[in-house]
């Protein structure tokens, strides 16, 4: 499974993009997204894709939006095969809370393939990178067990002249 044949990458740029107002559609910028194979694992990230509304990369969650550790992506320690790095200066802008700053923490996926192609990259609930990704499959809301979600991204047209 890749980012270009996934079916949360359906739902996003569909259902859920149909919830939109029409005004609102129209603010939303189609963007086209690389998708990068795996650094370590060699995994293949698949054909790159036009998005509406989409899940951030490896690649911008660690060296574009939420500080920049490349150096640390790019050059892997000799230990590190599972995590990216445990004591990362941006692990903390990383973070994601339910309901607002006393919430639980959860991990969150990213687009980018994990180890294996039925795993996706995500983002631990201390902001550390699970470079070998979470099994699609994991988490049930049904049943209550689910600890992790989604963080769509999508790029906004911003008027100048418009008055908020």
């Amino acid at each position: 499974m890749t980012w270009a044949d996934c079916a949360l990458r359906r739902y996003l740029n569909g259902e859920f993009y149909d919830k939109f107002t029409e005004a609102e559609k129209a603010e939303i910028i189609p963007v086209w997204n690389k998708n990068y194979d795996n650094q370590w694992y060699g995994s293949k990230g698949g054909a790159d894709t036009q998005d509406r509304i989409f899940l951030l990369s490896m690649e911008e969650a660690v060296c574009k939006y939420f500080g920049d550790s490349r150096s640390k992506l790019y050059n892997p320690g000799k230990n590190q095969r599972y995590w990216f790095e445990r004591k990362d200066e941006n692990n903390g802008k990383r973070t994601a809370r339910l309901e607002g700053e006393k919430g639980d923490i959860w991990w969150w996926w990213l687009r980018s393939p994990g180890r294996v192609n039925v795993k996706a990259v995500y983002i631990h609930g201390d902001g550390n990178i699970g470079i070998q990704g979470n099994n699609i499959l994991k988490g049930n809301l049904s049943d209550g067990r689910c600890t992790g979600g989604i963080r769509p991204a999508l790029w906004l047209k911003l008027d100048a002249d418009k008055e908020d």
